[in-house]
């Protein structure tokens, strides 16, 4: 299988990653403007020998309707026309702000929905939006989880991911940076909620978790720039790979990663 995974960008300047399967784009979210998308489709009708790539080669899950998520959608859908994926409230939600309903395919959580070569798996997460929804994707040669944007690690969203082999998460803000910022104090209090993000020691702790069964690899993303220090992130990162022999890279905002 020729699968590559690329994170195009992560965090509160915007949000995309994208999969690219044979002659298939699999997007999670659409936060950014599309001359920085471009160039992955492109790339893959390069390598696909194509001389374009249609509605159904493209599809787009979007995990919530935060701006930072889905920003740059309107003009990626007047150029490309994918198949949308969300769950039902947030699809109701984009409706409202003027997306077409067609466009749309609504998604129920813990129902995973099968395609021709892969599969994706919704699970609901704890973040101040409508409906917001983690993602798990099976192709045959790996299982990838995306969670971010996610206030809390539950029990229920902790059995949702425990058996993953990689993992892209959250690891957004240190409580000590938070509380020296210059937000204001509602601001403090709401990412540090359970409706919020999660801090680098909560994302570490999960690691550790999903380290004693097929946790391989973890990308930390959705650093803040403004309550986090990469230097730090890092040292947990470096923890994650010494202590649990999990493979743990930073990604910073506004850098590409690839992961496959």
């Amino acid at each position: 299988m020729n699968l590559k995974y690329d994170i195009i960008s992560s965090g509160s300047s915007g949000n995309s990653s994208v999969f690219r399967l044979g002659k298939k784009c699999i997007f999670v979210d659409m936060g950014l403007p599309l001359n920085q998308i471009m160039p992955y489709i492109a790339e893959t009708i390069d390598n696909s020998n194509l001389p374009h790539i249609d509605i159904d080669e493209i599809i787009l899950f979007i995990t919530h309707e935060h701006n930072d998520h889905i920003a740059g959608m309107k003009p990626f859908l007047s150029r490309y026309s994918p198949k949308i994926y969300a769950s039902t409230k947030t699809v109701e939600r984009l409706i409202k702000n003027g997306f077409d309903e067609d466009l749309f395919y609504k998604l129920e959580p813990d129902v995973e929905v099968t395609f021709n070569d892969f599969s994706a798996k919704p699970f609901r997460i704890k973040h101040d939006a409508v409906e917001p929804f983690g993602y798990r994707f099976k192709f045959d040669e790996v299982d990838i989880t995306y969670l971010t944007d996610v206030g809390v690690i539950s029990d229920y969203v902790h059995k949702s991911v425990e058996d993953t082999e990689i993992i892209i998460l959250e690891s957004n803000y240190d409580p000590e940076l938070l509380k020296n910022s210059r937000y204001p104090n509602f601001l403090k209090t709401r990412i540090a909620s359970s409706f919020g993000h999660l801090s680098n020691q909560e994302a570490h702790n999960l690691i550790c978790k999903l380290s004693i069964s097929k946790l391989k690899e973890a990308v930390l993303v959705h650093v803040s720039e403004n309550c986090n220090d990469y230097n730090l992130v890092q040292k947990y990162a470096e923890s994650c790979l010494n202590n649990f022999n999990v493979a743990t890279t930073v990604v910073k905002q506004k850098e590409k990663y690839s992961i496959i």
